[in-house]
């Protein structure tokens, strides 16, 4: 893959896509996009709304339209939704159009980081559940990302960590420390 200028975040809920994102975003002087924010956006409704209304198929599909929507976008970060990367249809976006991150997270981390977050519609699963929608997905973004450890670092370290992986990856210039055209 040639030198990109989209970056895409992906991982399990709790891993940290948006926090770092926004931080990452900022360190290298590109734009920052949530694709949560972008589906309630163009739909006109909460995550939640959609969920509860239209159930979790149409909410996927919502999520690939406006993944394939970002398809040609330059110098943009992006936080993908944790169960975007793992659809079978969005695989060819994360590899042929991002240089695609995995920020990983411990299943009892992401427990802790989103335990009281309303906002979150499969927490509403048993944790049985959960915990094989975790161990199911993480083969998956494995194989469309670089791994990135989050548990017990700073979000600075975890960001850090991009940077270097951009540089030695030549997704970086670096007399600008910013993403390639």
């Amino acid at each position: 893959m040639s030198a990109c200028s989209l970056i895409c975040l992906i991982g399990f809920m709790g891993c940290g896509k948006s926090t770092v994102g926004r931080l990452l975003a900022e360190r290298l002087g590109c734009a920052f996009l949530d694709l949560d924010s972008l589906v309630e956006e163009r739909r006109g409704k909460s995550i939640l709304e959609i969920f509860r209304c239209e159930g979790e198929e149409a909410f996927r599909g919502y999520e690939t339209d406006a993944l394939n929507s970002l398809t040609g976008r330059g110098r943009l970060v992006l936080a993908a939704g944790g169960g975007a990367a793992v659809r079978p249809e969005n695989s060819r976006f994360f590899l042929e159009n991002s240089f695609t991150i995995h920020l990983q997270v411990s299943f009892p981390e992401a427990l802790a980081r989103t335990r009281f977050d309303p906002l979150r519609p499969l927490l509403r699963l048993p944790q049985e559940s959960l915990k094989a929608l975790y161990d199911s997905r993480l083969p998956e973004y494995r194989r469309l990302g670089l791994t990135v450890a989050t548990d017990g670092r700073s979000l600075e370290q975890v960001v850090e960590e991009i940077v270097r992986l951009l540089r030695a990856r030549g997704q970086l210039r670096e007399d600008l420390g910013q993403v390639h055209p």
